[in-house]
């Protein structure tokens, strides 16, 4: 084996690519007998040039080494690797880095070639991470932003492959790189930053000692996600975050990568993924804060951010500003989800105290839950149109079944009763303040606090309502799209989930509670207005009918739930400024003596508004056929239902017509007496 130093690296990667072809032919000759001999051949040509994996190692140490002595550094041209053209550099690099940024690219290309090949794929994966370590100076390459670019670019692809559908290769990449550097590695990142600011010759002797010392070291998934997204360069942090999914795919036998088939038996449902590595990695990654952060800011391109149209600008079409590494972080965020992760991601990317009740919810967290929710609508879609029913659940994939999938629904739904009581604190504050300022007109509130729990007051970030209120919607969303599922689905079993939910969470009666505010504030917002020209802002349209949506699907063939719709009751407000946050539940012998509203006195309601809100009439329908379906106790509550009073409207007076309805219920009409 040649010292690296002599290696012609082109003539290397023109040797690959040569007996790549020669491979390629013995695939296609006709000839059987011809084609075991020559396929033998070629395929011990290949593999033979495998043992150069160790000086590419060794090259990428030496130029990350040479790259911390550097006074001036500039990046080669991306474009050509002739190391004549870098003369007319405006910063000229010495001729030996030259020539050695243009044979680390020759190099991490014969790599990328080797790895082409389908048949020899794992042979050549497990050799260079299980004999020659080719991820550690990997992933010290991909973070080091001082780095050739295109260096950089090829090495992230290369850490691609290294873990696809392999599950050995992929569990070493994943012990070896951690989720986000020490804190000793963080304290040593910004010593040397500082130094740089304050000597750069003092920041390069650091960072001299820095890369000797990783030798045999690899950095971490934050560090080179960060690298990327920091810089914007889009394409190689696409690769980094295909590198993570698929390395996590292989590890949990789950379908890996794009063009890749795997045949990794699905772990049976009944085992206890606990005690699978697997598990603990995806925990540990989960959790990571850093990490968990910077896939998160990263998942859209800084352009996504603009200015606010004002109202005279036309809206137009949504601009679509996603890209490969939108997909990419998208995809490896659900497929932490599907694995029953999503409570540790939403935890690891809120406040220190992690009390919703108190913190509110942060934006990243927001951003999370609107991936989740885009990927259900896009599983749901799937499911109406494709007869493949195979796909895992984004909430829960088939292996792990009813553990994951029971944990994560459980989850959301008291999240969103966190979410709730902390809007209604906010309401009643600000209900407060404002009959306080009734009474004394002098009085100056701050309205710019939020009273907490614990009595103190702390700032609220402006639009902190309205990213709460989101975030219960998309939650809305989630669960009512989820629970549309029949029976069993890839392992699930919707209907003991949905008796789960209803059965071990306030969800159910929260709803109802909101459902019942919304119909009355619509109410009293389309007073007078004839039933055609009710008008209901797009906001309220969608609430209604998700809200209305989940009530039918957690009914669905659950007598509990059905129960739960008629035991909760909703209290009706005195007047416009009556803030009603409580739900309560009555007994049935408290239900029999009461005439209160209820659960289903909320829903059979708004049905009235179907006129304003498209689709609200045929969900409402569906919710309450689900509700009544085989419950006799709710259907007889239906059938007794008797008008309470006439109700006398501006349009009638201008008519000079007056309706009453007597003690049997019985309505009649007559002329409007006249003044």
């Amino acid at each position: 084996m040649e010292n690296f130093e002599t290696i012609n690296w082109k003539d290397l990667l023109d040797r690959s690519r040569e007996a790549l072809n020669g491979l390629d032919d013995d695939d296609n000759n006709n000839d059987e007998a011809q084609e075991e001999i020559r396929g033998s051949s070629s395929r011990n040509s290949f593999l033979s040039l495998v043992s150069n994996f160790k000086n590419v190692s060794t090259l990428m140490h030496s130029y990350l080494t040479e790259l911390s002595t550097g006074d001036k550094l500039n990046q080669a041209d991306d474009d050509n690797d002739d190391e004549n053209n870098y003369d007319d550099e405006p910063i000229e690099l010495s001729r030996a880095l030259k020539i050695m940024v243009v044979d680390t690219r020759r190099a991490l290309r014969f790599v990328l070639s080797m790895l082409s090949d389908s048949h020899t794929r794992k042979e050549i994966q497990s050799c260079a991470v299980s004999t020659h370590a080719l991820h550690e100076p990997l992933s010290c390459m991909i973070s080091t932003r001082m780095a050739d670019s295109k260096c950089r670019t090829l090495a992230a692809q290369i850490m691609c492959n290294l873990g696809t559908a392999n599950g050995a290769t992929a569990e070493i990449i994943l012990h070896h790189v951690s989720a986000s550097p020490s804190d000793s590695d963080t304290a040593r990142m910004m010593l040397e930053k500082m130094s740089y600011a304050e000597e750069p010759c003092m920041g390069n002797a650091i960072s001299q000692t820095c890369v000797a010392e990783e030798r045999g070291h690899t950095s971490s998934w934050a560090q080179m996600i960060h690298s990327f997204g920091g810089i914007g360069d889009r394409i190689t942090l696409a690769a980094v975050a295909a590198a993570l999914h698929n390395a996590i795919a292989s590890i949990t036998g789950t379908d890996a990568a794009v063009d890749v088939e795997t045949t990794v038996d699905i772990v049976d449902a009944a085992i206890d993924t606990d005690s699978h590595p697997w598990n603990r990695t995806c925990h540990t990654l989960s959790s990571d804060h850093m990490l968990v952060s910077n896939l998160v800011r990263y998942i859209l391109p800084s352009g996504v951010i603009q200015p606010e149209k004002s109202d005279d600008d036309s809206p137009g079409r949504p601009q679509d500003l996603s890209d490969d590494a939108t997909e990419w972080i998208s995809r490896l965020l659900e497929k932490l989800c599907t694995l029953g992760m999503l409570p540790r991601l939403f935890a690891s990317l809120g406040s220190q105290t992690k009390n919703i009740d108190i913190d509110g919810i942060t934006p990243e967290q927001l951003v999370l839950l609107h991936c989740v929710a885009n990927a259900v609508e896009e599983h749901e879609q799937s499911m109406a149109t494709s007869t493949n029913t195979k796909d895992d659940h984004p909430l829960g994939g088939h292996f792990l079944a009813a553990k994951a999938s029971f944990s994560t629904f459980q989850f959301l739904a008291d999240q969103y009763g966190s979410f709730r009581r902390h809007l209604r604190r906010i309401d009643d504050a600000n209900a407060d303040k404002d009959a306080n300022n009734d009474n004394d007109p002098d009085n100056d509130n701050d309205n710019d606090k939020d009273i907490t729990s614990s009595g103190d007051t702390q700032e609220r970030y402006s639009g902190e309502y309205a990213c709460i209120e989101n975030a219960a919607n998309v939650i809305l969303d989630i669960l009512s799209s989820s629970l549309s599922v029949d029976t069993k689905s890839n392992g699930i079993d919707f209907a003991c989930l949905r008796k789960s939910i209803g059965q071990t969470s306030d969800i159910l009666p929260n709803i109802l509670l909101d459902l019942g505010k919304l119909v009355d504030s619509l109410g009293i917002e389309n007073r007078g207005v004839k039933a055609r020209e009710l008008k209901i802002k797009d906001s309220d349209q969608h609430l209604v009918t998700s809200i209305v949506r989940l009530i039918g699907n957690m009914c669905y063939r659950c007598k509990e739930n059905q129960d739960l719709v008629r035991h909760t009751i909703v209290p009706i407000p005195r007047n416009s400024k009556d803030n009603v946050q409580e739900y309560t539940q009555l007994s049935k012998e408290e239900e029999a003596r009461t005439g209160v509203r209820n659960g289903l006195h909320v829903l059979l309601s708004c049905t009235s508004f179907a006129y304003g809100c498209f689709t609200l009439r045929e969900w409402a329908i569906v919710a309450i056929r689900n509700t009544l379906e085989d419950n006799p106790e709710n259907q007889k509550q239906v059938e007794e239902l008797e008008a309470q009073q006439a109700l006398d409207t501006p349009e009638l007076k201008k008519l000079g017509v007056k309706v009453d309805m007597d003690k049997n219920g019985k309505v009649h009409v007559s002329p409007q007496e006249r003044l």
